[in-house]
């Protein structure tokens, strides 16, 4: 039923993609138990919830209410009555008592930034340079991890009087495109990428290849993250002591870019 429903599939493309990886854990869910998910009785919920919360596999409250949020989407796309919104299931709610409501994350302020410039260094030139290129970048626009990623070489001005220029963002959320400043600085690291990868033409942030070459595909949202969490690991690690010169736990690419946001509007440079 939900395949054949249109507005199944309009959401932020994260978002879709999220709501499918929670709905495959409640079909899992169902299955192992030869329960319907769909439609699903209260009695089924609240057992999901038992299990979420007392299981051998305990989740973290903001991960059972991503699920409930999921389960509810599904039985509101097919016209079915909502099981998560049921006295038998908010009963159950208690059972999330001593259990953490998310683990909070780390902010990236413009200090964090402009030391990874300037200290990044590993046995990768390349890498260095795609790393520091993306995170001066980011830093300026602001943008999310996917549109990081859809970001092209035609998107980019440069003002060559001033040394800065724009990038054309692709608002994945509002669906829509705006012109966002970029510094000097990142435009001397943006500039430096290109050049050194060759890359004249579409994708800016690509793939390397096995052999370490730079290939033609973009590289994935995910790789974001983990191109930002290895470079806080790298630095971190490189710190004889003192204190971190990166945030030590729960680094998140898409809530770090929203929070640099924040700092910046404090009037926090880097």
């Amino acid at each position: 039923m939900l395949r054949d429903n249109p507005y199944a599939l309009a959401a932020p493309l994260n978002t879709a993609r999220a709501r499918r990886s929670d709905w495959h854990v409640f079909i899992g869910f169902c299955s192992k138990r030869h329960y319907t998910p769909l439609p699903a009785t209260p009695v089924v919920v609240r057992e999901l919830l038992e299990v979420s919360f007392r299981g051998d596999e305990p989740r973290s409250v903001a991960t059972v209410e991503r699920h409930l949020s999921t389960i509810a989407h599904a039985h509101a796309l097919t016209d079915l009555p909502d099981p998560t919104k049921t006295a038998h299931v908010k009963g159950a709610w208690h059972l999330s008592r001593g259990r953490p409501s998310s683990q909070p994350k780390a902010a990236l302020r413009g200090s964090h930034i402009s030391y990874a410039l300037q200290h990044l260094e590993t046995d990768n030139p390349a890498w260095n340079l795609r790393a520091k290129a993306l995170l001066s970048a980011a830093y300026c626009t602001m943008a999310r991890r996917a549109e990081l990623v859809a970001l092209r070489v035609e998107d980019l001005s440069f003002n060559d009087d001033a040394g800065d220029g724009v990038a054309l963002i692709r608002n994945t959320k509002a669906r829509r495109e705006e012109t966002r400043y970029l510094s000097a600085e990142a435009v001397t690291w943006l500039k430096a990428w290109l050049g050194h990868a060759e890359i004249k033409q579409w994708a800016i942030f690509r793939r390397f290849t096995a052999r370490g070459t730079v290939s033609q595909p973009p590289i994935a949202s995910q790789e974001v993250a983990r191109i930002i969490q290895r470079v806080g690991k790298m630095l971190n690690a490189a710190q004889a002591f003192g204190e971190y010169a990166w945030p030590a736990d729960h680094i998140s690419a898409h809530s770090s870019m929203a929070r640099m946001m924040k700092a910046r509007k404090e009037g926090i440079k880097p």
